[in-house]
């Protein structure tokens, strides 16, 4: 098994499907002349600017509905499946982040997915870690933080990766 930062085997790979680009396959190759891709950028920004917040608040309310789905398990889903029900949103937090210029989300949500490839079973105690994950990048988006973060940011960041080595520590027996 491949491990990953922390050190650990991992248990599953959070893997991103890249969809087939049809846009591509219609237009063909060989790329656009300057003018309209100068002329497109000015539509773009004379729309205004696209937010990232109401998607992101979507996918932090699917993590917190993974995590309610885990505490009351009344579907007897086996430990995958709910950890995939984790996986997804982070996964789309991060691939959005950066896009929309969070890369701080990104680089939390790269942290987490981390994470969820190498824990065991999402217990109390990892639900409790993820709620600290879901709650950060909650509060970048609230502050409208925007990149990194700034020294702020990068503190927030180097704590949450505090947090999962003292988890690993606490339980390197497992």
């Amino acid at each position: 098994m491949e491990s990953n930062e922390f050190n650990k085997p991992r248990k599953r790979k959070a893997e991103f499907i890249k969809p087939p680009n049809i846009l591509k396959k219609k237009v063909g190759s060989g790329g656009l002349p300057q003018s309209r891709i100068d002329e497109a950028q000015r539509v773009i920004d004379l729309e205004g600017e696209l937010s990232f917040e109401p998607m992101a608040k979507e996918y932090l309310h699917e993590l917190l509905g993974g995590i309610k789905l885990i505490k009351q398990n009344k579907l007897d889903l086996d430990k995958e499946t709910l950890i995939a029900g984790l996986i997804y949103p982070t996964l789309q937090l991060r691939a959005n982040g950066k896009m929309f210029g969070h890369s701080l989300v990104t680089q939390i949500s790269n942290k987490l997915i981390h994470f969820l490839e190498v824990i065991d079973y999402p217990d109390d105690e990892v639900l409790n870690i993820i709620l600290v994950f879901h709650s950060s990048m909650t509060l970048i988006l609230k502050r409208k933080m925007k990149g990194m973060g700034g020294k702020e940011g990068q503190a927030l960041f180097l704590e949450l990766d505090n947090l999962c080595q003292r988890y690993f520590t606490k339980y390197k027996k497992r």
